[in-house]
């Protein structure tokens, strides 16, 4: 049988093949990818997503996840969690509830901790001493104190045809205290129909959320499109949407999806990076960044066969 995942940023390589490699031992898809994201949570290289992501105006690092499965729809998320080592882990769990399935700040942490979930503060030095730096210039400048807000978001079919997908991230550098965007909240960062396709989201959350684009993008699956027909047609009509009530485009937003034929698709409208991995395919790394005359510019950046 086959398997296929994909996930969102370069930082998400090593995970997807963690998780291409469990797929190919008949792991199921939750398996493959709790462990891919837990390879990108705990990678203090990689400053937007668990342990060593990026502070917010208070000098915390919040975290924030989801996970649904598209076979039973159990869903979930947690926001602004400070202790949880890995959020993506919490967030699975929370998902098999039948009540409380979405946990905000001490509550997402009280219930990791009587769970016996690895707990951690996030914030490392590296993570502190680029907060100090951030906060200096925004005093004597006038620039934006928001760069750096990557999702890691991925959706995974298993040999058994499973599909779940989930997201994890510290949101928006020098966020407000509390802050949630897209990331945890279903149909938003993330979303999952077993036999008709998956999606997860990336970029700023504020915008993303406008337009409930993982849902938008799974609807049109079902309605008979590929995933990259339908995660196109769900980005541009969101974007010509927003640009006609407000008079400019939305920022950033990125988008992954994947159906249950195992066709990949990919959105954006910035400069991107994906990685996918199949039973047929091997695995692949990319670059994507939009052309001036429409559709995108792609560089491969890695393949194993």
């Amino acid at each position: 049988m086959s398997y296929f995942m994909i996930a969102t940023w370069k930082m998400a390589e090593a995970g997807v093949k963690i998780g291409q490699h469990l797929l190919s031992q008949n792991a199921t898809a939750e398996q493959a990818l709790i462990a891919a994201i837990k390879d990108v949570e705990d990678n203090p290289e990689f400053t937007s997503v668990g342990y060593g992501g990026l502070p917010n105006t208070a000098g915390k690092v919040q975290l924030d996840a989801g996970f649904m499965d598209g076979k039973t729809y159990e869903v979930c998320g947690l926001a602004g969690a400070e202790t949880i080592a890995n959020p993506i882990e919490v967030a699975a769990s929370l998902a098999r509830l039948k009540f409380n399935n979405f946990l905000v700040g001490p509550g997402a942490d009280r219930y990791a901790k009587i769970n016996n979930f690895a707990q951690r503060d996030g914030l490392t030095d590296n993570a502190q001493q680029k907060w100090l730096e951030r906060k200096e210039l925004v005093e004597k400048t006038n620039i934006s104190p928001y760069a750096g807000h990557d999702t890691v978001g991925m959706v995974v079919i298993d040999q058994n045809q499973h599909m779940v997908t989930g997201t994890s991230t510290s949101g928006l550098f020098m966020k407000e205290p509390g802050r949630v965007g897209d990331s945890p909240m279903p149909g938003s960062g993330y979303y999952a129909v077993e036999g008709v396709g998956g999606a997860a989201a990336t970029g700023m959350g504020e915008d993303i959320m406008k337009g409930a684009l993982s849902y938008a993008t799974v609807s049109k699956m079902a309605a008979g499109l590929d995933a990259q027909t339908a995660v196109q047609q769900a980005g541009e009509e969101f974007v010509a949407l927003y640009k006609q009530h407000n008079g400019h485009e939305p920022r950033e937003i990125s988008l992954v999806a994947l159906d249950a034929s195992g066709n990949f698709g990919v959105y954006t409208n910035v400069d991107f990076y994906y990685v996918k991995a199949s039973s047929e395919l091997g695995f692949e790394s990319y670059h994507i960044w939009p052309a001036e005359n429409g559709g995108y510019h792609e560089e491969l950046l890695e393949r194993i066969e």
